[in-house]
């Protein structure tokens, strides 16, 4: 009975202890999560994506900068037509993607479609990106300016105008004149007038951007119709591009006798199996003295062309009769003396030949004819064709990643200014459109007086001086009470001290406060005009502290009369 007790003791006592082990691995992880969301407390998270920003608004404007070159060789030069509709040899035409030429023709075109089709997206691409945009950046813009403008409300008087466009019209032609008045507004030089100056101008322009975006967007797309090359021949029919090929081979006479038909033979460069049957035919039967060469030099007639750089024009062969012609597995014995001419190519592009130095074409393949490198230059164009494609002007794109970094740079520069400098953003207060409205509407009640009522004309009211106090912050401090009295006909003989003066109104201000890491209770009196016109926003501090053996309103009234506001600390 007692082995049994104590086995079952033991059986207790060992589980108590593999739970204690368990427990104790579950405490060390906890505590390991702990130090680590400890260690990362106080980590600027958002500060840190925001600036983050920066250089992801910079990457498309480096990015464009960088394939332009490539886009250029790859997406352009390779067309027979340009997206500006001009034939790629013509005067003028250029495959350079960033050319002054294609600002508003959208050169990054794609897709092979129907009218309906590009139009459908090009209406999809306004309404989703073009004002979908503009929603998304006028949203940043509200939060951004509103943001700041408590911070000026900090630092400058501010006019009802300006704060009801700034929190109920941010993004509006309103706010741009607002803006504008304001940014004229110069006032003192100072180095605080003129980061305010600035401020105000980057919320012009950032309000202009916001506003032109939708245009900006469409702008940047468009949809053109594609189009296809076409030479024009002597019977003005047009031609399609791809019936044109260059004359490298032509077998003059003696054609009837190896299977072709009677006339000219043209052997073109798209031709390449008849070129090498041509090619063997010369090497395995041409002799030195039945060939003839052209040169600069010579009297034959300038209609033969080529030179390659060596002054050689064009190369005729004569061919006797009784050898054999092979092509296409088949062996004729030439019964006449076939000729040969071979021009040298001077491996120009079209739009660099200058006559009288040439090159042929052959309009209709191997029986067409016959066209020189002038009247082939001077009479082809590109027509437009029944398809259509939807695309960017690649300029465009790069203009306006550019103005998209300029105010990605702005916002962030005035949110961190904002949360660097204003007391009312440490203190955790955010914008908000009620609460702009019942700041207004305070503001206004305030300069109205409490006996203001709707239809009535305004009677003299009396003043009031605590609707302030809703904003009342003291940075490092705690506040554990405060009170505004409003003082009316105050009254002071006169001392060899104090002037006298009688019937003096002034807002009495008692604040108590209390700083975290010190134990005090400190009394900050202020004395100030009751009513914004009587004060010239002129301060006056009269000194104090612990030892300050005068804290009545006798050291402190004298200042209101001369439009100050008087502080003493006890």
């Amino acid at each position: 009975m007692s082995s049994r007790k104590d086995e079952h003791t033991a059986g207790i006592t060992l589980l108590d202890l593999n739970a204690h082990r368990a427990s104790s691995t579950g405490s060390s992880e906890v505590r390991r999560h702990i130090s680590l969301q400890a260690k990362f407390h106080g980590f600027p998270w958002r500060v840190f994506f925001i600036i983050l920003l920066l250089p992801l608004s910079l990457a498309p404007i480096i990015i464009l900068s960088a394939i332009a070159e490539m886009a250029s060789q790859n997406y352009i030069r390779g067309r027979s037509c340009y997206p500006n509709g001009l034939w790629k040899e013509a005067a003028g035409a250029t495959w350079r993607i960033m050319d002054s030429t294609y600002f508003f023709t959208p050169n990054l075109s794609f897709g092979n479609m129907t009218f309906t089709q590009v139009k459908v997206i090009d209406i999809a691409w306004d309404l989703l990106v073009g004002r979908g945009g503009q929603m998304g950046l006028a949203w940043v813009n509200w939060v951004v300016f509103n943001e700041w403008l408590v911070f000026h409300l900090e630092k400058w008087r501010t006019s009802y105008k300006m704060y009801s466009t700034v929190a109920l019209q941010t993004t509006s032609w309103t706010m741009l004149g607002v803006a504008a008045k304001e940014f004229l507004y110069f006032g003192e030089r100072s180095w605080a007038r003129f980061f305010r100056w600035l401020a105000v101008f980057s919320m012009l322009i950032s309000t202009l951007y916001v506003l032109a975006f939708p245009t900006l967007m469409a702008a940047m797309t468009g949809y053109i119709t594609t189009y296809e090359p076409y030479v024009e021949d002597r019977d003005h029919d047009l031609k399609e591009w791809s019936k044109v090929d260059e004359i490298v081979r032509t077998i003059s006479s003696g054609g009837v006798g190896i299977g072709f038909d009677e006339g000219a033979l043209y052997v073109t460069a798209k031709d390449e199996e008849l070129i090498r049957a041509v090619d063997d035919f010369i090497s395995k039967y041409a002799t030195a003295n039945k060939t003839l060469t052209f040169t600069w030099s010579g009297s034959q007639p300038a209609e033969y062309i080529g030179d390659d750089g060596s002054g050689i024009k064009q190369k005729v062969y004569f061919i006797d009769t009784g050898v054999n012609w092979e092509f296409e597995k088949t062996i004729w014995t030439t019964n006449e003396t076939v000729t040969i001419e071979v021009p040298l190519s001077t491996g120009k592009p079209l739009r660099d030949l200058v006559a009288p130095q040439e090159q042929y074409y052959s309009i209709g393949g191997r029986y067409g004819d016959r066209y020189n490198s002038s009247w082939v230059r001077s009479h082809s164009s590109c027509k437009p064709s029944e398809t259509y494609q939807w695309g960017f002007s690649y300029i465009f794109v790069f203009m306006v990643s550019i103005f998209n970094f300029l105010w990605s740079s702005i916002m962030i520069s005035m949110w961190l200014d904002t949360r660097r400098g204003s007391r009312m953003y440490k203190s955790g207060r955010r914008p908000g459109l009620l609460r702009s409205v019942l700041d207004l509407a305070a503001a206004v009640r305030e300069e109205l007086g409490p006996n203001a009522e709707p239809g009535k004309p305004l009677a003299p009211s009396k003043p009031t001086c605590d609707s302030f106090l809703s904003y009342l912050v003291v940075d490092g401090a705690t506040l554990t009470s405060f009170s505004a009295t409003l003082q009316t006909n105050y009254s002071m003989p006169s001392s060899y001290i104090f002037p006298f003066f009688v019937n003096l109104n002034f807002c009495a201000v008692n604040v108590y406060l209390t700083h975290a890491n010190a134990v005090d209770d400190v009394l900050v009196r202020v004395l100030l005009p009751s009513t914004r016109e009587d004060w010239e926003l002129r301060f006056q501090a009269t000194g104090g502290g612990c030892f300050a053996t005068i804290m009545g309103f006798v050291g402190l009234a004298p200042a209101v009369p001369q439009s100050y506001a008087a502080v003493s600390t006890g």
